[in-house]
């Protein structure tokens, strides 16, 4: 059987979201999301915001949900699961603790709820710390680090195997298997 599996909210639309969450208090500040490889920082005036996802948690056990197709047994099977994912929040620049300010009071509130939605919304997020980065001059540049989390439930859906007939055949274990 060939299994077809889709999902109904990948991760990446969750970190779309947030990206444009972010965009939308900064405009015109650069959002990068994670850390790519041979690609210089952007320079830290007026600065720039770098989002690193850390982990996924489950929050709740998978719940299954079998779909029929008209008259016959179910054909696919649905699992949702609710997923947290944290990340940081790095801003740079010389008001990168305002940024944090911004962050940190609008994310839980409602304007973080309906900026993020539909597919995901805020749990928390703290409310930043300065942790300065020595560049590759050493010199310090300032930057602030929030933790935040946020929640989405993606659907899973797999081709679900059935039988159409079935014979059952009874056997003696005594029999089969003696001792």
């Amino acid at each position: 059987m060939n299994a077809i599996v889709t999902v109904d909210i990948p991760l990446e639309e969750v970190e779309e979201a947030l990206t444009a969450y972010l965009e939308g208090l900064f405009p015109g500040v650069p959002v990068i999301m994670g850390l790519e490889n041979d690609e210089p920082m952007p320079p830290p005036q007026p600065g720039f915001l770098l989002v690193q996802p850390l982990m996924q948690d489950r929050l709740n056990m998978p719940v299954d949900t079998f779909v029929q197709g008209g008259n016959i047994a179910p054909t696919t099977s649905s699992i949702s699961q609710g997923i947290e994912v944290n990340v940081q929040i790095d801003a740079y620049g010389r008001t990168a603790g305002t940024w944090a300010s911004i962050v940190s009071t609008t994310f839980e509130d409602a304007y973080g709820f309906a900026a993020l939605a539909p597919n995901c919304e805020p749990l928390y997020c703290n409310t930043g710390r300065l942790m300065p980065l020595t560049n590759e001059e050493l010199q310090y540049e300032k930057r602030w680090c929030i933790e935040a989390a946020l929640m989405y439930t993606p659907t899973v859906t797999v081709a679900q195997q059935y039988a159409e007939a079935l014979t059952l055949y009874f056997k003696d274990v005594n029999v089969l298997f003696p001792r």
